[in-house]
């Protein structure tokens, strides 16, 4: 029995992983994410109107642009430049394995199925203060050798996000503006935490630039603090310019995350998280033109758990990698 519950932890754990590469601290509410079983409607009832999709404006985290260094001659200073009614695609593929320690045992990491998203965006518009650009779920599916087992715990999450759509802001620097998110109004209240989560990736398609001219070998931070449910993660992501033309660049990206100790209670459950950390790297080309970069990095975390309920305790230690790849797939649909 520990076993099959230390089996669904993980799958649980993975599934809100593979939400948003950047917002592992979700998996606290993971549990919670399942859609509750419909009540039953008596023999004559009416069918109800479906409830209309919600729409929520998300205030995304201020991002702190520190130049490390300006590199090499001759610097200009980068930003993007994108055509009004411009469409495009992403396609994001993304694998996490989640391995874990509890009450003295130790549980062999386990490979999640890989999501892959398609995301339709544009038409594009520009605005006064950069472009706003719409979006949507074209597709979310799993890909590959799929574990049944594993496949079946992710899929009711999998339905909802394929109704995802929103907006988001971006200005020529790169840096993400006001943006709205659009869910099943039957949505599970933890899973729209999970999806604003997703939501502040998308602007991350690109990168952001710091506002001073910069050349080749150029170093910038970017930091954050990212909510995620009910816990807040600190990210500081490094960039470094290898290369640069007219049209794009070519950088490397180095991730570090940390979350500070947090105790969630629902009902008679409590969850407290001890420690989180993560280190991740990457490559990154980004085209100045183009809404969507060339992504492929991996990132790996690790984190502390006690979980508590019905007056037990079991503490949890997690150890979970994600690999994230992204690709333009060319123009797109306008958004729904």
């Amino acid at each position: 029995m520990k076993h099959r519950r230390s089996t669904k932890l993980c799958q649980s754990l993975a599934a809100a992983l593979a939400l948003c590469v950047t917002a592992p601290a979700l998996s606290l509410s993971a549990q919670e994410a399942q859609p509750a079983p419909a009540p039953a409607q008596p023999a004559e009832a009416k069918v109800a109107t479906p409830a209309k999709p919600t729409e929520a404006k998300v205030t995304p985290p201020a991002a702190r642009v520190k130049l490390l260094s300006a590199g090499a001659a001759p610097r200009r200073v980068l930003q993007y430049a994108f055509r009004a009614g411009e469409t495009a695609k992403a396609q994001i593929d993304m694998t996490a394995s989640v391995g874990m320690k509890s009450g003295g045992q130790e549980m062999p990491a386990v490979t999640m199925p890989t999501i892959r998203y398609l995301i339709a965006l544009g038409p594009i518009k520009k605005t006064a203060g950069g472009f706003l650009v719409p979006w949507h779920a074209a597709s979310v599916k799993v890909t590959g050798d799929a574990n049944p087992e594993a496949a079946k715990a992710i899929e009711p999450v999998l339905g909802y996000l394929r109704k995802m759509k929103g907006t988001y802001v971006m200005r020529p620097n790169g840096e993400v503006g006001a943006t709205t998110l659009d869910l099943p109004a039957d949505a599970p209240a933890q899973l729209s935490s999970q999806a604003q989560g997703f939501q502040s990736n998308l602007g991350q398609l690109t990168s952001q630039f710091p506002a001073e001219p910069i050349g080749v070998g150029a170093k910038w931070q970017v930091a954050t603090d990212v909510p995620a449910d009910e816990v807040t993660m600190h990210q500081t992501v490094t960039y470094e310019l290898k290369t640069l033309t007219k049209k794009g660049g070519t950088l490397d990206v180095q991730i570090e995350q940390t979350a500070d100790p947090k105790t969630i209670t629902r009902g008679d459950a409590t969850t407290k998280l001890n420690s989180y950390s993560g280190k991740g790297k990457g490559s990154l080309d980004v085209l100045f033109g183009a809404p969507v970069a060339h992504f492929d990095g991996t990132i790996v975390t690790e984190m502390s758990l006690e979980m508590s309920q019905g007056g037990k305790t079991q503490a949890i230690d997690t150890h979970s990698a994600m690999q994230m790849k992204m690709k333009p797939m060319g123009s797109a649909k306008a958004a729904k």
